[in-house]
């Protein structure tokens, strides 16, 4: 997604929000700027973005059931931090079942639910995946949780779970898990991550 289009939604959207409240500048108290701030601003939680952002390549395993042969491909990507610092916009490029892929992600910290958001789309599916976790200094890890559809067997609000896990400065592994046909989780992709100079 363009920086031009990102930035005319968030002014609709902003506008539509102020509009349904009937709030206009001289409506707005000391009290509701400072809450105002506090959950639009960005901070601590959106720092990890800055050291996120660069050119990567990612090496890509994926399981399709347990106990399936692994198949693998490459990809690289192009991530920087927009709107302030508010989010880490994320373009990958590689293959997939040998057909060319495209997929954006966009990675955020919601002040008033107090938890990380990321937003995902691609060009092998019309649906996107909205998923949403916390993240742990300490092991510097990324737990993120949320549910898709699978068209291939008909179900729906499928749980996923998806681990990222920064080793350092220029390395990561993402893997994600799904349930498998017993019902049980497995891992069905595992992504290690290197950020180029």
């Amino acid at each position: 997604m363009k920086k031009s289009r990102i930035v005319a939604i968030a002014v609709v959207a902003g506008a539509a929000l102020a509009f349904a409240q009937g709030a206009n500048a001289q409506e707005m108290t000391p009290e509701m700027m400072e809450t105002w701030a506090r959950y639009s601003n960005p901070g601590e939680h959106h720092q990890p973005f800055a050291e996120m952002a660069g050119n990567w390549t990612h090496a890509v395993t994926m399981w399709m059931a347990p106990g399936a042969p692994p198949m693998e491909s490459t990809a690289t990507s192009e991530s920087e931090v927009e709107m302030g610092g508010r989010w880490l916009e994320e373009e990958f490029t590689g293959t997939m079942w040998g057909q060319p892929f495209n997929g954006e992600n966009l990675l955020g910290y919601d002040n008033f639910r107090e938890e990380y958001v990321s937003i995902w789309r691609d060009n092998l599916s019309t649906a996107a995946m909205i998923t949403r976790g916390t993240y742990d200094p300490a092991t510097k890890t990324l737990t993120m949780t949320g549910n898709v559809d699978d068209f291939m067997s008909g179900a729906r609000d499928v749980p996923v779970r998806q681990v990222v896990t920064h080793t350092d400065a220029t390395h990561s592994t993402m893997e994600m898990y799904m349930p498998g046909p017993d019902g049980d989780e497995f891992l069905t992709m595992r992504i290690e991550s290197t950020k180029n100079p």
